[in-house]
């Protein structure tokens, strides 16, 4: 289970890039916002996150120039985990709410819970800030919980 943590909240849940479950820490950020973590031992992909009551803001720097995954899973696997994946085609950012219910392609959420923010591709990486609702009803997604920091 990862742990993100603010200055008086605790959010947990675990992220994960696909197939890759990796434990988030506190870290240094910039842009606003107030959290950063490499999520892999190369330092490709970089997740950036704020949040506040009602809502969680993050930006995902990949090197890549294909499409970026990240999804909320209660055991680090992709079985059960709510996941939302973008991409940058013709200069253009999509993103699309998915979930998976084994190790499998994941499926498109009827609900379209994550909201694109911004996204671009800059030849060596794609940049994509979006965000949800912590809770959002959505029996398929995973709700990201705030609680008092002891």
């Amino acid at each position: 289970m990862a742990i993100l943590r603010g200055s008086s909240h605790l959010i947990t849940c675990t992220l994960v890039f696909v197939a890759i479950s990796v434990r988030l820490g506190r870290g240094s950020a910039t842009e606003g916002f107030t959290h950063h973590e490499a999520l892999d031992e190369a330092g490709k992909y970089h997740l950036f996150w704020k949040f506040d009551e009602e809502k969680i803001e993050l930006e995902a720097q990949v090197q890549t120039t294909g499409w970026v995954g990240l999804g909320l899973s209660p055991n680090g696997g992709m079985a059960g985990s709510d996941i939302v994946i973008g991409w940058v085609a013709g200069g253009k950012a999509h993103l699309t709410d998915r979930y998976a219910d084994a190790n499998a392609q994941p499926i498109v959420d009827e609900s379209q819970d994550w909201e694109l923010v911004s996204g671009y591709e800059n030849g060596t990486h794609t940049v994509l800030r979006f965000n949800r609702k912590l809770t959002t009803c959505d029996t398929k997604d995973r709700v990201i919980n705030l609680n008092k920091a002891p």
